[in-house]
Parts: C-alpha cells; structure tokens; sequence
C-alpha cells in the first residue's frame, strides 16, 4: 500500500522535528513555483541533494506507472494533515535533540533519531497512521481510500491530456476553417469538452470537504 508507507514516512518525519522536510516535499510536489530545486531546497534550510533523496524516497513508496504524479496526489493530501495534526516528540536543545517520551537523547540531525522512533515508539506512528487516515476517510465523499485516490489520479491524467488534445484542435480548427473538414474537427472538439465536464463532476465526487480542527 502506498498510500500507507508514504504516510508513515511524512509521520516519522514529523515525529522528529523535521517539519520543514514535509513542508519542502509538498512544495516540490504540489506547489507550482518556478524556484530552482537548489533555490527551493536553501527555503528550507536543506541542500539541493537533500532535497532529492528525500524526493526519491518517496517515489520509491509509490506504486506502479506515472509515480511522479501519483506521489503529488498522495503528498497534496497526507503532508497537509500531518503538519496539522502530528506533534513532534522530539525537541531540540542547547546542542542535542531529547526525545519527550522516553527521554533519551541524541546528537543533532543524528540518523539514529528515525531508527529510534520506530524501533521503540512505532506505536505513536501508527496511531497517528491511522488517524489521518481516518480523518481523510471522513473527509472524502468516497469510501475505499487508497483505491479511490488511483482512480483519482487517472482522472487527474485523463483530464490533462484531453486538455492538450483540446488545445491542438482548437489549433486544427483555424488551420481548417476553408474546407469541408472545419465541421467534423467541430465535432471532435465538442466531444471533447463534453468529456472534460464529465470527467470535472466525477473529480467533484473526490474533493475532500472542510477538514476537522484538532
């Protein structure tokens, strides 16, 4: 299930203090800036290769065809919430991070820091798990989350590539608008944007509605 493991890893993040890791993945997956991956990464106080890996790890967590675009869909939903509702449990202090459950301590930005929250608090990352998955559940229209967030993102694509086949026969269009053919192209484009509205009502039926405060 991708959908869960990316989301165990958004929530292992954030466990650890490294909000501003979440926040830069859904910035390079969702936000639709021009900022350069270097540019982007200095925002967040990461390094352009940081920032990569952490991008990589995620697509590797995502499966089937066309990951780049379904990791967007999956980061659009699940980041949101797990800045929103996730409290980190470790905490930075004069020169180490402290972990508020169990009080041990580490250097900073000490890889141990991950291995440690699941190998003795995993219980705190599945809970978290599945309350947002909970939450999304209840927010969408739909029921069977994960099957319904892939037939989403086809829709997603489906949509934006009959928007470009849109596009080039609007094109065609004035290419042939002295000769016979004008009326079947016509036709063609019609169908198309008939597509596109149904396509629009079927994407209506997944938006999630106003999420719940804490």
């Amino acid at each position: 299930m991708g959908l869960r493991e990316v989301l165990e890893y958004l929530v292992t993040l954030q466990l650890s203090g490294r909000s501003n890791v979440v926040e830069a993945l859904h910035a390079y997956f969702v936000d639709d800036g021009r900022e350069s991956v270097a540019e982007l990464a200095r925002s967040y106080g990461l390094s352009k290769h940081q920032l990569r890996g952490l991008v990589q790890r995620i697509l590797r967590k995502v499966p089937g065809p066309a990951r780049a675009s379904r990791a967007r869909l999956y980061i659009q939903y699940l980041a949101p919430l797990v800045l929103r509702f996730v409290k980190p449990i470790i905490e930075p202090r004069d020169g180490y991070a402290l972990c508020t459950l169990c009080k041990r301590t580490f250097t900073l930005d000490s890889t141990a820091i991950t291995t440690h929250i699941h190998a003795m608090h995993r219980d705190v990352v599945e809970e978290h798990v599945d309350r947002i998955i909970g939450i999304l559940k209840k927010c969408c229209r739909r029921q069977h989350l994960e099957k319904n967030l892939d037939e989403l993102h086809d829709l997603q694509l489906a949509h934006t590539h009959i928007r470009a086949a849109l596009n080039r026969v609007h094109s065609a269009i004035a290419y042939l608008s002295r000769t016979e053919l004008r009326s079947e192209v016509e036709r063609v484009n019609e169908l198309l944007e008939e597509l596109l509205r149904r396509i629009d009502s079927i994407l209506s039926q997944f938006l999630p509605v106003e999420l719940p405060s804490r």
